[in-house]
């Protein structure tokens, strides 16, 4: 149906959902990597702003590889924006599996994922753990 000015709002609506039903799935996984590299950056930024030497943190947790490839991917975010660092996160983590891996394992020795189920205000052992496992689900980390 036209308005007055010719536009078929109904037939571009569909035409727009058409476009965007085979997309859908790489906004989920946009969506997915951007939870990815937060949770990283959210994990880290409390030990940088402490001033801790990070590899000598990272090295008990992590080894000296993986606490090394990630010292390096953190140098430079002193003057980046959040979502700047969680982008580069995401960027590293696509190039370097051995990144990613730390990356992940640090996820999981710094119970992360946990901690945001529990600071979402999930009350509901059950739940909890679905929502855990919604959120492991939607990342394609190692360790899922």
């Amino acid at each position: 149906m036209e308005d007055a000015m010719g536009l078929d709002l109904a037939g571009l609506k569909a035409n727009v959902s058409e476009y965007l039903n085979p997309r859908a799935t790489l906004f989920k996984q946009a969506g997915a990597d951007l939870i990815y590299g937060s949770l990283v950056a959210s994990a880290l930024m409390p030990i940088i702003l402490t001033g801790s030497d990070l590899f000598a943190v990272l090295v008990p947790m992590l080894g000296d590889i993986g606490a090394g490839l990630i010292v390096n991917m953190v140098r430079g975010w002193k003057d980046k924006t959040d979502a700047a660092v969680a982008r580069d996160i995401l960027n590293s983590a696509q190039s370097n599996a051995k990144l990613r891996q730390a990356m992940d394992e640090l996820l999981l020795k710094l119970d992360v994922i946990p901690a945001v189920v529990v600071n979402s205000g999930i009350k509901s052992p059950q739940n909890r753990g679905r929502n855990v496992h919604f959120l492991l689900g939607k990342m394609s980390s190692e360790f899922l």
